[in-house]
């Protein structure tokens, strides 16, 4: 239909720092829960190495993980690296992109650029964060449910 409008899958958003921290405060929570593995419906066994990690605010569950990992709320994570950056004094933007249990958050550095005269293009440097509860997180991967990204480059096009 003409005029319609589809929803992405993912919200992307560029937003300043104070915008960032003012937003992080609504990104979704996750706590540990227990798993309990019932058969035929008598037998309840807990989980000794596992957990759920439940999105409290999307009421499911995010994956299933080592007891050993510890969640990390993608709103305090967000808050230190924003505090980082400004107590360094560093000018920055921020490209948000929010997914259905983890936001990405691309950190620009504009007053860092750098030129590479020999094929004519330049760029500036930034910082990728990435915070999801990851659904592939379970018993057979070795990934922590929460991550930080490695250093970028930003083409400055």
């Amino acid at each position: 239909m003409e005029g319609l409008k589809v929803k992405k899958m993912a919200e992307e958003e560029n937003i300043s720092l104070a915008e960032l921290k003012n937003t992080a405060i609504g990104f979704d929570r996750a706590e540990m829960w227990d798993v309990h593995i019932i058969k035929d419906g008598r037998e309840d066994y807990l989980s000794k190495k596992y957990m759920g990690v439940w999105n409290v605010d999307r009421n499911e569950l995010a994956c299933i993980a080592p007891k050993s990992y510890m969640v990390i709320q993608h709103r305090y994570a967000t808050e230190k690296i924003i505090e980082a950056i400004t107590s360094l004094n560093i000018r920055a933007t921020a490209h948000l992109k929010k997914s259905r249990h983890g936001i990405q958050i691309d950190f620009d550095f504009p007053d860092s650029k750098m030129e590479l005269s020999e094929v004519g293009e330049s760029f500036t440097t930034g910082i990728r964060v990435v915070f999801r509860l990851q659904s592939d997180c379970g018993p057979g991967n070795r990934r922590t449910c929460n991550k930080i990204g490695l250093f970028q480059w930003h083409d400055c096009k």
